[in-house]
């Protein structure tokens, strides 16, 4: 087979950047002919895979096209065959409490391009953005946050640390970028699109909609409001479950936060130190095989339902998604300050993030659908099958239970009513096309 070409791979697809600003700009297509004329002028600006990251540019800048943006982009002459070609989960809106609201500003299917900048200091992110918007000819920004920045604008808090306090982009599922036959690395066509084969299908698969695609991957984009100030009273609230006299009040609630996610907030596994943080653990591979009852980290602690390594799948999901699992490739940032201490001050702070994959119904929405409902895996009791991920579910899906139990000291603590702790403002599927793909979009001519 041919293998990818590295520069012709949108960088932010095969690698996270680790730049600590962000801001993501939401276009509509006005006039199709003049938006393709300045997407030709973008081009010599994407970050590639292949640009070398350790000079450490200023900026960063990255595309994606959604299905309604390419219907837009591409002349209807040249458009007839695409239906036929291209998935139906990427054509097809989000579900409805799952694609959000966009703080009732427009919605979903308005949104015809994201452009993705990364900087270093807040003044190169100022000074391309005004770039930007004014090279944007023949594009509509839609603003979904009021003056003075109504872009979506995300910055570190530092430490890699997300607004629940948690480490982040701990792990990344290594790519078998070669090819090679046997590998213990994961096929590359979970993340990458143009290289169907029947073991990790991707679509489109072949003909001229495979050639706009090579190379690309398919991105989900949500903007994900975390309620830190509801987290934080959880746990005060609940840690005197957890305490005794050998686990005082205050570890007793870092107890309970590393039960929920799975981990401690350092990023230490509990499969592999469930009584106390390990920083020498963090990045040490481990499985749940040993742990089928979730004595160690609970069956709906977010890190288990999000990616159960070797927890085994019932036949029928085994059968629906890749050898490798319903993997991701996961970039974002936190967007709005931190909050200092647990009481609410009313500040919209969350999370902007994009979930890289090349099938988005055997991967983005089968992990979406596992942290929803806890029911793929014979390892969960048949009475728990509409118990959820303990941090980042859906309280609002039809027939859901927010329960969780936690096992210590050989009895289960049952945890009841667990609240909304994430919302979602709103999500995209996109398109992050190879430079090819995006060259052929902007250069057809009607």
């Amino acid at each position: 087979m041919t293998l990818p070409r590295r520069d012709n791979v949108q960088g932010l697809v095969a690698q996270r950047y680790h730049y600590p600003l962000a801001r993501h700009f939401l276009f509509a297509v006005g006039d199709a002919a003049i938006a393709r004329a300045t997407l030709r002028s973008w081009l010599p600006q994407v970050t590639l895979w292949s640009d070398d990251l350790t000079r450490r540019p200023e900026r960063l800048l990255n595309i994606g096209v959604s299905w309604n943006g390419l219907a837009a982009l591409i002349p209807s002459g040249h458009f007839t065959s695409a239906a036929e070609a291209f998935p139906r989960e990427f054509r097809d809106p989000p579900p409805a409490r799952m694609a959000g609201q966009w703080k009732g500003q427009f919605s979903g299917g308005q949104v015809h391009l994201v452009v993705n900048l990364h900087c270093r200091t807040l003044e190169a992110l100022d000074t391309a953005s005004r770039m930007l918007r004014g090279a944007a000819a023949g594009l509509i920004e839609l603003k979904p946050n009021p003056a003075p920045e109504p872009a979506i604008s995300a910055a570190s808090l530092g430490n890699r640390r997300l607004h629940f306090g948690f480490v982040d982009g701990i792990s990344e599922p290594p790519v078998n970028w070669d090819d090679a036959p046997g590998s213990d690395l994961v096929d590359l066509r979970n993340l990458l699109l143009g290289y169907w084969s029947p073991a990790v299908q991707s679509f489109p698969r072949d003909g001229v909609w495979a050639e706009v695609v090579r190379d690309g991957s398919y991105g989900a984009f949500q903007w994900l409001r975390q309620d830190a100030a509801g987290f934080e009273q959880f746990l005060t609230t609940n840690a005197p479950l957890f305490a005794s006299a050998t686990r005082p009040l205050n570890a007793a609630r870092e107890f309970l936060a590393a039960k929920m996610m799975g981990r401690w907030r350092d990023g230490t596994p509990l499969a592999l130190s469930p009584e106390v943080p390990d920083p020498t653990t963090v990045d040490r591979s481990f499985g749940y095989a040993d742990d089928p009852g979730g004595q160690r980290c609970p069956l709906t602690a977010h890190v288990r339902l999000a990616n159960p390594r070797d927890q085994p799948l019932n036949p029928l999901v085994a059968a629906s998604v890749p050898a490798a699992g319903a993997q991701l490739w996961r970039r974002g940032l936190p967007y709005g300050p931190e909050l200092i201490g647990e009481e609410d001050d009313g500040v919209d702070r969350g999370l902007v993030g994009l979930f890289f994959c090349g099938n988005l119904q055997a991967q983005f929405f089968t992990l979406m659908n596992w942290i929803n409902k806890a029911d793929f895996s014979p390892t969960f009791d048949f009475r728990r099958l509409r118990w959820q991920d303990m941090i980042a579910a859906d309280r609002g899906v039809l027939g859901a239970v927010p329960k969780a139990a936690i096992p210590i000291d050989g009895k289960e603590v049952e945890l009841s009513a667990l609240p909304q702790f994430v919302t979602v403002h709103g999500t995209l599927l996109l398109l992050y096309p190879g430079l090819s793909g995006l060259t052929q979009i902007a250069s057809i001519e009607a």
